[in-house]
This record gives C-alpha cells, structure tokens and sequence, in this order.
C-alpha cells in the first residue's frame, strides 16, 4: 500500500523514471521468484504468494528511500503529525478511488466464501486433491482481469495531464473530444479481455502455468465466463476517476 501511495508522490516530484523502476523492479523480482519458489522449491500456491510479497516489499522499500532524496520538501517530524484539513482535503481527492476499491474488496470477499462454500458441495472440488483448484481459477482469472484494469487505468492516468492544461486553456471542446476517444480505446480493451477470457479459457489457463485443471472440462470453468463480462465494464471506472 505504501510503495503504491508513493508512486503518484515520486512523479509528482519530478522523478518519473524512479517511479517507474520501483514498480517494474517489484514487479521483475516476483517473476524471477515465481518459478524459483513453485517449482524450485516446490512450494506451490505459497511460493507464489512469498514471490508477490517479496516484490510488494522491494517496492516499498525503494518508495521509503526515496522519502530521503525528495526535490520539492523537505520532511520534519512535524509533517508526520496529521492535519484534520489536510485530511479532508485528501478524503474528498480519494473518495471515487476509495469507493470503487472497496467495493471490488467487498466482491472478491463475496467470492471467495461463495467458492469455499459451494465448491465443497461438488462431487469433483468437494475431493481432497482439487480441493485447490476453484480458488486457484480465481485468482488466475483476477490476475488477468487486473491486467486489463492496469491498461485501462493507465490510459485514463496518462489523458490526467491533457485534460487538465485544456481546462486552464478553456478548451472544453478538445476535452468532451478526448474523453470520447477515452471511452473508445478502453471499451475496445475491454472487448479484447472478453474475447480471450471467454474464448480462450484455455489457452489463459495455460499461461499460468495451471494446465493441470483443463482435463475437469470447459463447464468447471464458469468462473470465467462469469468475470469475463465485467472486462467490459472495466473501461468505464477510469474515465470517470479521470472525470472526477
């Protein structure tokens, strides 16, 4: 959480690039580990998870190195005492974020007791040995439905700036013409998504190294066809964060 929140703060400072290496060198550290932990190790879904958070961690650490080099300010103890209209200030910014990522915490809760519950029920998952597997489709589904959100997400971050030297200039006109192509380019993202996840369930499942789940059937991978939808969707919540 904390590497994330800096993120923003390190561009803002003038320092893009170091942005930019401290989320791909996390991100380079859990692909490295992957492999070394699951198959290496053999650990399985727990050397993936130390793999993430070990990148998660690398991350972090760099964002809190950065806090000594900072261009604009210069932190004091003081700055670390809150300030109730700094709060608010920050609170009203980060309310559209808030909602939406609470709420797809709020769904993914909803899920994963729907699939412990329910999948203990099945004559195949209610087994021991693919006791695993309906969670671990899941998670490959979600990893790629964030994959989608990142793209779309970056899209929406990157027209920020534009929209917000058109607004000072009164150039409302190139602004409407902006976000209609916005919309465009994500809702044809989405569409991508959509085709591979409901299409391709296969092939998806493959990538992630889960060939293993294939053999129980197209009809065991609902879970797709279900989040595959909401790749559609997924254009809209950045355009309107950009909006907001």
């Amino acid at each position: 959480m904390f590497g994330q929140a800096m993120n923003p703060v390190i561009r803002a400072d003038g320092s893009p690039r170091f942005a930019m290496i401290s989320t791909l060198a996390g991100a380079v550290v859990n692909i490295i580990l992957d492999p070394l932990f699951i198959c290496g190790l053999r650990w399985g879904m727990m050397g993936a998870a130390v793999a993430t958070v070990a990148g998660q961690i690398l991350t972090a650490v760099l964002a809190v190195c950065y806090l000594r080099r900072l261009k604009s300010v210069r932190l004091t103890a003081r700055d670390f005492i809150p300030s109730g209209r700094i709060v608010k200030a920050t609170v009203t910014l980060g309310l559209c974020s808030f909602l939406s990522q609470i709420s797809l915490v709020a769904a993914m809760a909803a899920i994963n007791n729907m699939v412990a519950k329910y999948s203990a029920l099945d004559p195949v998952f209610g087994q021991e040995q693919y006791a695993q597997i309906p969670m671990a489709v899941v998670g490959i589904v979600m990893k790629f439905f964030q994959i989608v959100i990142s793209i779309v997400v970056g899209m929406a971050a990157g027209c920020i700036p534009v929209v917000g030297f058109n607004m000072g200039a009164e150039r409302r006109d190139r602004v409407k013409s902006l976000f209609l192509r916005l919309l465009a380019a994500e809702a044809a993202v989405g569409a991508v998504g959509f085709i591979i996840v409901e299409f391709l369930p296969g092939a998806l499942i493959r990538i992630f190294g889960a060939a293993v789940f294939l053999p129980l059937g197209r009809e065991r991978m609902i879970t797709c066809h279900l989040i595959a939808f909401t790749c559609f969707m997924a254009g809209a919540f950045p355009v309107i964060k950009c909006i907001s």
